[in-house]
């Protein structure tokens, strides 16, 4: 995909104070987290992915802060579009 297929919608960048993530836990129920890059609840920890199928010494996590959270909304106009929605 190149640059030149990407139309930024009226060119705007919209920034948020949160952002909810919902999922289901290991036993079967809805939850959700909330993370904030203001207070000490921007920390967060992903499972990663082995780059193999032999054991190693590497982490099982990776982890992470949130330093600011953006949405912009974005529309592709290269080969297969179908219209113009963000």
């Amino acid at each position: 995909m190149e640059l030149k297929h990407i139309i930024l919608w009226h060119d705007q960048m919209y920034v948020h104070k949160i952002i909810i993530f919902n999922y289901m836990t290991c036993d079967m129920r809805w939850d959700q987290d909330i993370l904030n890059p203001g207070t000490f609840h921007c920390n967060l920890m992903v499972l990663t992915q082995p780059d193999s199928t032999e054991p190693s010494d590497e982490h099982l996590f990776l982890y992470g802060r949130i330093l600011g959270i953006f949405h912009i909304n974005v529309i592709y106009n290269g080969p297969g579009m179908t219209d113009y929605n963000p």
